[in-house]
């Protein structure tokens, strides 16, 4: 009895591709490429030259948003956000530092006759006491982990701070407690803060969208690769077989390398745009080739 060698092929397994990071995609399309078939028929080498011009293009991009990054790091974002973190510190501890007026070794100016008419602890108490107040309703009890969030959550944090201010009408105060240049500068700076992450948030949005694009066109490209190898299939003829699950063999041995675990926690600015920007589990050759498999033209 005769074993037929297509019995055991599954089709399936080359008929979606996984919603992979670009980086794993194209790694995926440039192994595709190495173990493309030899003579294979034109409208294979057509799709497969597609693929390899989307995969340069997505290499491309990836370096241009490598350098964005890189230089983002070392810009004007980062030196506004070094210069703005020491003021908000400042101010808090302005107000704090009021506190050692309320310390018990004091005391004993209430009752010094000695004392100079200026240093009046009572009043001095009071200041300590209206300072505490509004460091507390302003930023809780402990760190100012405000100033450590990414660029976007900070301004957002420090426009809070300030709306409040302004609803308790605190600022008479704090400017009598913390000196009358530091608020004014906050309220300066966060003008130049905001405007900062809605410039920045346009530059990563715009880098993200083309990487996405790129994404999606590589993901059909690579799907439409593997129909138009898998038509190379002929029974007549069993050496296909190796020769087609060869040419295909990428696209179940490229794997995304995992995140390290600060990335999968979301920590950093900006990281994870690569990842899971495309619904669905994956691209089926159905849906790109449509019922002729031999209809290989661009359309993404």
């Amino acid at each position: 009895m005769t074993t037929d060698p297509f019995s055991n092929f599954d089709l399936s397994r080359f008929q979606t591709v996984s919603n992979l990071p670009l980086q794993t995609m194209v790694s995926m399309a440039k192994a595709l490429e190495a173990a493309a078939p030899d003579n294979a028929p034109a409208h294979v080498d057509k799709v497969k030259g597609l693929m390899r011009d989307t995969s340069d293009d997505a290499e491309d991009a990836m370096i241009v948003r490598l350098r964005e990054d890189n230089e983002g790091s070392a810009s004007a974002d980062q030196t506004l956000d070094i210069a703005v973190d020491p003021l908000w510190s400042l101010i808090r501890r302005r107000l704090d530092d009021w506190g050692v007026y309320m310390r018990e070794g004091l005391n004993f100016v209430e009752d010094d006759p000695d004392a100079p008419p200026e240093v009046d602890i009572e009043e001095l108490r009071d200041k300590a006491t209206r300072a505490r107040k509004i460091s507390e309703r302003l930023f809780g009890v402990g760190r100012l982990n405000f100033i450590q969030r990414p660029y976007a959550e900070q301004a957002q944090l420090m426009a809070n701070v300030l709306g409040l201010i302004d609803t308790d009408k605190l600022e008479e105060d704090i400017i009598e407690l913390t000196g009358p240049e530091l608020l004014p500068m906050l309220r300066r700076c966060q003008v130049r803060y905001e405007g900062m992450v809605q410039a920045r948030a346009m530059r990563i949005d715009g880098s993200a969208a083309d990487l996405r694009t790129l994404r999606g066109r590589l993901r059909r490209l690579i799907v439409r690769y593997a129909g138009a190898v898998i038509t190379m299939l002929d029974e007549s003829e069993p050496e296909t077989l190796d020769v087609v699950e060869t040419a295909l063999m990428p696209m179940l041995t490229i794997r995304p390398v995992p995140a390290r675990a600060g990335a999968a926690a979301g920590e950093g600015e900006g990281e994870g745009e690569l990842e899971g920007e495309l619904e669905g589990e994956g691209v089926s050759v159905d849906e790109e080739l449509g019922e002729e498999s031999e209809d290989l033209g661009e359309t993404g």
